[in-house]
Parts: C-alpha cells; structure tokens; sequence
C-alpha cells in the first residue's frame, strides 16, 4: 500500500478536513466514496449552480457496464440504474439512408450472461451522484457557485507546510479553507494540477498533462446538440424516440467511409439530444474546418441528408466552430 492510499484509509485521519474541487462525476464519488470510507468533514466546490446544470459541450452519454457497477454497488445504488439509463438488453438502432429511408433494428445480445449496461446521460449520472451525497449530509457539504480561485502553502511556525485555499463562493464573496487534504476534481484545466505542478521541485513531471497511445488520443471532444424530439423524414411526420439510438448517413462520401452523425438513447423524452460525428480527429479537421479545400464540407454532406438533419444544420451548426466527438463506428 503506498503513501497515498495508507492516508485515505488511515482511520487515524478521518476526522481531518477534505476539500474537493469540482463537483462533477469524479468529484462527487470522491466524496461518497470517501465518505463511505469514515470521513466525515468533506466539502466540495462546483463552480456551476446545480448538479443537474445542462452544459452543451458536456451533453454526452455514459455506458455504465459491469465495471462501473462495481462503483454503483459500493455505494447501493445500482438499483437506481434502469430508472435513468437505457438498458443495453433493449437496445435497438435506427439507420437514416441518404434517401430518407429508415430501418430499425434490434442490436443482438453478444454475453447474456454479462451484467445488463446502461446508457445514461451526465447530467442524469451527475444528478444521481449528487442526491446520494444528500444522504451523506452529515459528512458531505457539496457548495455550488463556488470556484477556486488561489491556492497557497503557508509554512507554520513549528515549519509545518498548511494549505490554504480561497474560493469564491456566490458573487465577491470569498471563503478561505485549511484541508488536511485537497483532491482536484476540475477537469482539463484543473487549478490544483496547475498548482502541484508549480510547486513539484523533482523534475519528474508529475502533474504534467500526458499522452498516451490508445484508439482515442489526440481527439477533440464536442457534442452536437438537438432537440428532445429531432425530425426525421422529409415530411416532418417522423420524430426521434428517445430510448433509440440513431445512425444518420450522408450521401456524399470520404474517400474511405461515409460520414455519420451517431445519436445515442436517453431516457428522459424531455432531453436534449446529441449527435456525435464518427471521424478521427486528422480527417475531421480537414474535412469539416476547411471549407474552402476541395474536401467536402459539413454543409454539404448535411444537405444530402434526411429533412431533419439539414434542419439541424441550419439551425444549430451554422457559423458555429464545430469540433469532433468520437464513438465507436457501427
């Protein structure tokens, strides 16, 4: 067991104050988790006014599968799973033809002995997380229009090293915290890593963003949003169901592939959906940004699409920097 873990678990040190910044997925199943755990004096800030707060670049889906359950029973609460996730077992896909044909499918069981998985979305899994920490209150306070503003180490005067974190809780009020332990929870641009990354004096880089090699490294991640309810024929007639997932295919072509716009299941019939552009990011630079190359454009692929899907492109793309989401291709 190294130096850090023997610190969470050390039932020595569980009456020490815990301040995590960021309040989303990972932030608060810190939290629970360390609360489950024994700690008992947590506080998380999240710079956003909600849990459930709907941000557009964030609007993707989760596939909770066996692993992720492991999480989901540790803390009881995979039973709350079917109430907000698509199940995989029912799963079932809709191919969108360049002509505006459309055929379902229900998409085959490959393990049935396999943990049933679940698509849900962020906010739905955000959500979630955050309504099992009020059951933690006690141990848990999760504070919202809070952001970090200032890290700093104060040397003591028996020449002990202390933090002392100021935020800024709510507008020009700022609130100063001493943890005993601080986590970063704060995403790509995490002012913590920032700061251990000043503060490491090893020259190993430690806290340094990395690379490495893997299918998806490299991509640029940005959801596509769409209405609850996106049309899907030329007649107007046909509308999205929100437990099916959608596989839209342009008609015009790159050289290797079509271009597909991939449209994951929620739950929720009254969310916003998304669609994702299933491109690597090398091609998609090309193919989308460069409008003025002999490549074809997002424009014109959308034009050769399905009534619905030229909407799309009207109404929310247009004039927009449009950058790559990545799935899996079907």
């Amino acid at each position: 067991m190294n130096a850090e873990q023997s610190f969470i678990t050390d039932k020595s040190k569980c009456q020490q104050s815990v301040l995590i910044v960021g309040g989303g997925p990972s932030g608060l199943a810190t939290a629970l988790m360390l609360a489950k755990r024994g700690w008992t004096d947590i506080t998380v800030l999240e710079q956003r006014s909600t849990a459930d707060y709907y941000e557009p670049d964030k609007s993707f889906n989760y596939l909770i599968d066996g692993r992720g359950q492991k999480f989901t029973d540790y803390l009881g609460i995979t039973s709350n799973l079917p109430t907000i996730g698509v199940s995989t077992q029912e799963f079932s896909l809709t191919r969108i033809a360049p002509n505006g044909s459309i055929k379902s499918s229900k998409l085959p069981i490959v393990d049935p002995k396999r943990k049933t998985s679940y698509w849900i979305t962020r906010k739905a899994f955000v959500r979630m997380l955050y309504q099992e920490a009020q059951n933690w209150q006690d141990c848990i306070k999760v504070l919202f229009n809070a952001k970090c503003v200032e890290i700093n180490k104060i040397t003591t005067n028996n020449q002990e090293d202390k933090l002392d974190v100021i935020a800024e809780v709510g507008k020009d009020n700022f609130v100063r915290f001493a943890p005993s332990l601080l986590i970063g929870c704060d995403g790509l641009r995490s002012l913590v890593r920032q700061t251990l990354a000043e503060w490491d004096t090893s020259g190993l880089n430690k806290f340094q963003m990395q690379l490495f090699p893997c299918d998806s490294a490299g991509l640029r991640y940005k959801v596509l949003s769409l209405p609850p309810q996106p049309i899907l024929d030329h007649d107007g007639a046909e509308y999205a169901v929100s437990e099916r997932a959608y596989i839209v295919l342009a008609a015009l072509r790159h050289p290797q592939r079509y271009l597909r716009l991939g449209i994951l299941p929620v739950k929720d019939p009254e969310e916003p959906r998304t669609a994702n552009l299933t491109l690597p990011e090398l091609e998609i630079r090309g193919f989308l940004l460069h409008g003025d190359s002999n490549e074809f454009t997002l424009s014109k692929h959308l034009d050769r699409m399905p009534y619905g899907c030229k909407s799309f492109y009207k109404n929310y793309l247009r004039g927009c920097h449009i950058s790559i989401s990545y799935i899996a291709a079907i």
